[in-house]
């Protein structure tokens, strides 16, 4: 029995050195003070791989997020450089038709409309003048043509041997 008891006590002198072993490892390994007994350097092992495995998973859905946005971003990077293609090609073409109008190319947009809503202005009068010529102007040119011709031909008879000079000339 002695010799089971002696058997017993170095089995718990080596299980005591390998929990010594064991928490001098953890404690060196978590950093922890020296003086931290093995179930708090456990629980406190336990807490930074609770933490680990948390940020892992954070990180995996972050790493997901990314992997998405970079695939999402190809297309946006396509359109984005069409897009400026386009621009581009618009704004040679506008410069272009302002030269072409005799606009210099470096015409402010506002400027342009201003000159435009001017322009069309003056087609307004414009048309106006035409309409008054032919409503109002032409129709008196001719009662005014014809009266010149009947005053002309009562000349002629009240008067038929007055010089050419004496009678009355149109004006067109």
């Amino acid at each position: 029995m002695l010799a089971r008891r002696q058997t017993a006590e170095n089995q718990l002198q080596a299980l005591h050195q390998r929990v010594e072993a064991l928490r001098q490892a953890l404690t060196d390994r978590l950093a922890l003070p020296a003086t931290t007994r093995l179930d708090d350097g456990l629980r406190q092992a336990r807490e930074r791989l609770e933490t680990a495995q948390r940020i892992a998973g954070q990180r995996s859905t972050l790493e997901t997020q990314i992997q998405d946005a970079q695939r999402r971003l190809v297309p946006l990077q396509t359109a984005l450089t069409e897009a400026e293609s386009q621009w581009q090609e618009w704004q040679q073409a506008w410069q272009a038709a302002l030269a072409e109008a005799g606009h210099e190319a470096t015409l402010p947009v506002e400027q342009l409309e201003t000159r435009l809503a001017r322009m069309q202005d003056i087609q307004t009068l414009l048309a106006q003048m035409d309409s008054l010529r032919a409503d109002d102007i032409e129709p008196l040119q001719s009662a005014l043509d014809s009266w010149i011709r009947h005053a002309r031909t009562l000349a002629d008879q009240l008067m038929p041997d007055a010089p050419a000079d004496m009678s009355p000339r149109t004006s067109h």
